[in-house]
């Protein structure tokens, strides 16, 4: 069994929506970095991310988190590696 998963937290807000719901359809978790990487740029609307994956799971590998920008545009996400209880 992993003992470690990726949270995933956007910036976008959903204002129209519930507090829990708009919390739900902004964040995730996966139980890679890949599949982290991808949701994350798909939740936060980043079609033209500035941190290339590699870099990412550097990142992640040194620090423990990344946050990854739209070029040119305000959507971020970030992705923390976190230990499963």
């Amino acid at each position: 069994m992993k003992t470690s998963c990726y949270i995933i937290i956007t910036n976008i807000e959903k204002p129209e929506l519930e507090w829990g719901k708009a919390m739900q359809e902004t964040m995730g978790v996966c139980s890679n970095c890949v599949k982290a990487y991808e949701i994350a740029n798909f939740l936060a609307g980043i079609t033209d991310p500035d941190t290339a994956y590699r870099k990412v799971l550097e990142t992640i590998k040194i620090k423990g988190a990344c946050t990854i920008k739209q070029k040119g545009g305000e959507q971020a996400a970030t992705i923390i590696l976190s230990k499963k209880y």
